[in-house]
């Protein structure tokens, strides 16, 4: 539980360490994304609601993936898919037929 919380201060961590990677790493794109948008906005744009509404955004994004972190941690780890004696298609063999 404490694991999945403290990687939850940084967005995307808690979900690639659930195994959800594609979801951490938009979660943390997304993050860097608008992070960089306010540091940048004051020497590009001389409105200070672009900054504010960057840093809104970036506060979103966080608490979204810390919600999505909770969610994860809260979800029962789903079963291993039954073998039933069968090889994975990834052991197949393939002949050479020329």
């Amino acid at each position: 539980m404490w694991r999945t919380l403290l990687l939850s201060l940084v967005p995307g961590s808690a979900q690639i360490q659930t195994g959800k990677p594609g979801r951490g790493i938009a979660f943390f794109s997304l993050f860097l994304f608008f992070l960089n948008g306010t540091l940048v906005a004051p020497f590009l744009v001389s409105s200070p609601v672009v900054r504010t509404v960057l840093l809104f955004l970036t506060g979103v994004v966080w608490f979204l993936a810390l919600l999505d972190a909770i969610r994860l941690w809260r979800k029962p780890p789903s079963p291993p898919l039954p073998d039933n004696g069968k090889k994975a298609s990834s052991e197949k063999i393939y002949e050479r037929t020329s």
